[in-house]
This record gives C-alpha cells, sequence and structure tokens, in this order.
C-alpha cells in the first residue's frame, strides 16, 4: 500500500502486524514514519484495511488506557486530530493542571491555566476532553485515584490544600486592600503638600501686598465699658453660585471679599452708634472661612469653586485686613480668633498665622495662636466658645449641649470652673439656631454669611445672609445687645 510518492510502500501484512502491537492509528503511523494527515488521507481510500486495522487496535482488551491518550509513567501523550505530532505533557505538570483546574483545588478557569502552564489554549481543552477530566473531577489524575490505597487520606489532603489556598486568598486580598489605601494616603499626602505650598505662596504675596500693621493712637472714650463679640460664620471665600440655579444670589471670590470688608464697615459703624465705650471687639470666625481647596472639600466632596487657589488665598487675606483696619480705631483692642471648618482646615489655620504676623508688633490687634479645632477666649466672667459645629445637629437636643460642653471643658481646662456662664457658637448647618442648658449655658447657631451652593442647594440648606453682631457688658460679660446686619448682592450682578 503507498502512501504517496515520498513516503516507502508498506505491505497490508506489516500493517496488521503493526496495529496489533499499537495501542492506536497515530501509534501505526509514527512506526512506520508518515505523518498522521497523510495516513489516515490514504488509509481511508481503502476501507477493508483502514476497517481491519481499527477492529485490530480496537481488539486489545489488554490497553486500559483509551485511544485518546497514552500514560508511559513519566509523560502523558495526547492524539490530537489538528497537531501532526502528539502532544507531551510531563507527569508532574499534568496533576498541577488537574488540581489547578478542579473545583475543589484552586478552581481556577481554563484561560488561566493556559496562562499559567504556558498551555495553548485549544490544547488545554483538547487534552481535557481526551482525558475526561472535567470541573467536577477531584483534583487528581485518574493514575493517582487508581493508585490511592486510602481514599480519605486524598480527601483530607484535598480539604488541607482548599483551607491552605482560601487564607493565602484572604492575605492577598488584605494587602491588596493595604497597597490600595497606602496609595490613597500618598495621593492625599501629596495633594496637601501642594496645598499647603500654594497656599503660602498666596499667603506671603497678601503679606507683601498689605505690609505690616502700623500702631495708632487710641481714640479717648468715655462712659460705661462694654465688649463688642462680631462673628462671621460660614463664608466660603471662592464660592460659585449662580442663583438662577440655586438658593440665593450670585456668589463668587470677589463677592464673597466684599461682603468681609462690609462687615468691618458695619462694625465700626455699629460701635460708634451705641452709647457708651467699647474697649475690645472680637473679630471671630466659625469655620469655612475658605470654601474649599482644589474645588473639593477635606472629606473629598466635589463642589463649585474658582480654581485660582493662589488668588484665593491671598484676596482673602488682605480682605480680613480691611476688615481688621475698619474696626480698629474705635476700640482699644481687636481680637481675631477662629474655628477651622471641615472644608480647608490648614488654609485657614495659615491664613490666622498670617495675619499673626502682619500684626506681631501692633499691640492693638492681637490674633489667637490656637491650633486647636476648637478656640476660646473670656469676656469678664463669661467664657465664649466657638466650634465650626460639624457633628453638632439640633442643639436643643441633649447630645449637642453634651457635646459642646466636653469641648468647653477641654479648651478652657482649669479656667472652665471661673465661668459664670458659657455661650457656645456653632455654624455649619447654615441656619439660625438657639437653646439655652440651665440658666449658665446658651447654644447659639450662626446663619451663613454667604450663598448657598449646589451642593447645599440639593441638602435644603437655605440661609439668609446676616451677620449677628453682639454686645457684652462688661465685667459681667452678659449678652446685652444684638445687631443684624444684612448683606444683599448687588443688583448689576444677580
Amino acid at each position: 500500500m503507498r502512501f504517496g510518492e515520498k513516503h516507502r510502500e508498506v505491505s497490508e501484512e506489516e500493517l496488521y502486524r503493526l496495529a496489533a502491537r499499537s495501542s492506536s492509528l497515530r501509534a501505526v503511523a509514527r512506526e512506520i514514519g508518515i505523518p498522521w494527515s497523510t495516513f489516515v488521507r490514504h488509509l481511508e481510500g481503502k476501507e477493508e484495511v483502514n476497517r481491519r486495522i481499527r477492529k485490530i487496535i480496537g481488539a486489545r482488551s489488554e490497553q486500559e488506557v483509551p485511544e485518546d491518550y497514552l500514560f508511559d509513567g513519566e509523560y502523558y501523550v495526547f492524539d490530537l486530530s489538528f497537531l501532526e505530532e502528539p502532544y507531551r505533557i510531563h507527569r508532574e505538570v499534568w496533576e498541577q493542571v488537574c488540581a489547578s483546574y478542579s473545583r475543589t483545588g484552586a478552581n481556577l478557569t481554563k484561560a488561566q491555566v493556559a496562562m499559567e502552564f504556558n498551555i495553548p489554549r485549544q490544547i488545554l481543552e483538547a487534552c481535557f476532553e481526551r482525558y475526561g477530566f472535567y470541573k467536577a473531577s477531584p483534583p487528581y489524575t485518574h493514575e493517582h485515584l487508581k493508585a490511592a490505597e486510602d481514599v480519605e487520606e486524598l480527601v483530607d489532603q484535598t480539604l488541607e490544600q482548599r483551607q491552605h489556598r482560601f487564607h493565602t486568598r484572604l492575605q492577598n486580598k488584605e494587602l491588596d486592600f493595604l497597597r490600595r489605601e497606602v496609595e490613597k494616603l500618598w495621593e492625599e499626602k501629596h495633594d496637601r503638600d501642594r496645598l499647603i505650598e500654594n497656599a503660602l505662596e498666596g499667603a506671603i504675596e497678601g503679606i507683601r501686598e498689605a505690609g505690616r500693621a502700623v500702631t495708632r493712637p487710641r481714640a479717648a472714650r468715655t462712659g460705661r465699658p462694654w465688649v463688642a463679640h462680631c462673628p462671621v460664620a460660614d463664608l466660603h471665600v471662592g464660592r460659585f453660585v449662580w442663583g438662577q440655579e440655586d438658593f440665593g444670589s450670585n456668589y463668587d471670590l470677589d463677592e464673597s471679599t466684599r461682603r468681609l470688608v462690609d462687615h468691618g464697615e458695619e462694625v465700626a459703624r455699629w460701635i460708634q452708634e451705641r452709647r457708651c465705650r467699647c474697649t475690645d471687639a472680637y473679630l471671630t470666625d466659625i469655620g469655612d472661612f475658605i470654601h474649599a481647596v482644589n474645588s473639593k472639600t477635606e472629606s473629598g466632596t466635589p463642589l463649585h469653586q474658582d480654581s485660582r487657589n493662589k488668588k484665593i488665598f491671598r484676596e482673602a487675606t488682605q480682605a480680613k485686613i480691611r476688615q481688621i483696619e475698619a474696626v480698629r480705631p474705635h476700640v482699644n483692642t481687636v481680637h481675631v480668633h477662629t474655628a477651622p471648618g471641615n472644608h480647608a482646615t490648614v488654609v485657614e489655620w495659615i491664613v490666622q498665622e498670617v495675619l499673626a504676623i502682619h500684626y506681631e508688633s501692633c499691640p492693638g490687634v492681637i490674633v489667637s495662636d490656637n491650633v486647636q479645632p476648637y478656640d476660646h477666649f473670656f469676656i469678664g466672667e463669661s467664657l465664649i466658645v466657638l466650634d465650626h459645629g460639624k457633628g453638632v445637629n439640633a442643639l436643643s437636643g441633649w447630645k449637642a449641649k453634651a457635646s459642646l460642653d466636653v469641648v468647653a471643658r477641654k479648651v478652657a481646662g482649669d479656667d472652665y470652673f471661673k465661668a459664670r456662664r458659657i455661650y457656645y457658637f456653632v455654624g455649619h448647618l447654615h441656619e439660625l439656631q438657639a437653646a439655652s442648658h440651665g440658666d449658665h449655658a446658651k447654644l447659639i447657631r450662626l446663619p451663613s454669611f454667604g450663598e448657598s451652593d449646589e451642593y447645599e442647594t440639593s441638602l435644603r440648606y437655605a440661609s439668609e445672609a446676616v451677620a449677628h453682631l453682639f454686645a457684652h457688658d462688661d465685667p459681667s460679660g452678659r449678652i446685652v445687645g444684638e445687631e443684624r446686619v444684612y448683606f444683599e448682592t448687588p443688583a448689576e450682578a444677580r
């Protein structure tokens, strides 16, 4: 029988003899040195010879190995129709392949197994099919199972392996989570470092342009002394508001700094109009003086904001100085205190430091060097506590009263027990609230000094732009008068 011009002629008797000692047609083709595809094509043309050879191979009952693969003790040999030569896989590799694919093993997908052991996907699938190995198969080869004397031991090994893989994967998951958290912290640190750098540059420029404060002679005053406390809450310098879209009126950097300067002028007018002698004025900030940095809060909430960070820092600092300068001629001493908010805490602290440098040689202005998130001071026998108010809900609730009392005790220390009364000032919710705790404590929430942006509109935070000015008796420190200053956006800017 001929198999083409390039191959030698083989008699039918030789073919039958080779078939009698071979396990498959591929083995016969290999014996006579003819490519598998060529051998099958010519054999199919000889129907009788083809039928008899297949019968001889099929009758070899002593071969307990299927025709599609052969195991010689070291290698698994797979008979794949789309390959000219058998595909050989070492025993140890095939055992790992089976253990990796089995559901009770590593439970990898075929794609993962193919990538892990560098086996082409098509060949791997064909090998599994020839071998009769499925996802539900045990994580051992057929030969391993046949040779095992104690199946229970294999089951125990499988459970131990699964437990080990579970803990390994769990540890890997935890490591991945920690790795992501570390990367996030490094990114936040980078943003914070850049924020501080920009803030310092902008603030320093503000100092250079404003120059150092000049000491002024104090105006002579007569009458009963009193003290002015003039807080500003939630100014949000640099916020963008479009009045047609959000609650309130148009609001931007120019409008927010204008309101702060106007606040100082209104405080000066109020002090002049009140009778008696105003000895001290406390210009305090109840947080969120700066709206945001890089258009988001410190917790990552995106906000509508002027993105010119350096310009914001410079103009905010200069506006704060102009506010102080408007009040200085009418009192003996101006005191500046800040309780940072939750939008740009570090920037508000930097602005406070800039003011301290600007007024360090000016005895008529005292800037608090407080670095805590809360601040305090005494007016006569009354303790004044400043807290931005994030986390402090309805002031009439016992939780709010208890938490503010904790703050007062911590910031005032032993001086807490010297106070005849305590006034707590908070902001954050942009609305006016008031409550009392016995006859010794008053809780006051101040409305926002600015306008509500898109985010606050979605939270239904709507407030009237108003500042509350408080007159305290000296020496008792009791509030004996109040003035309200209303601010509106100019008509042409609405």
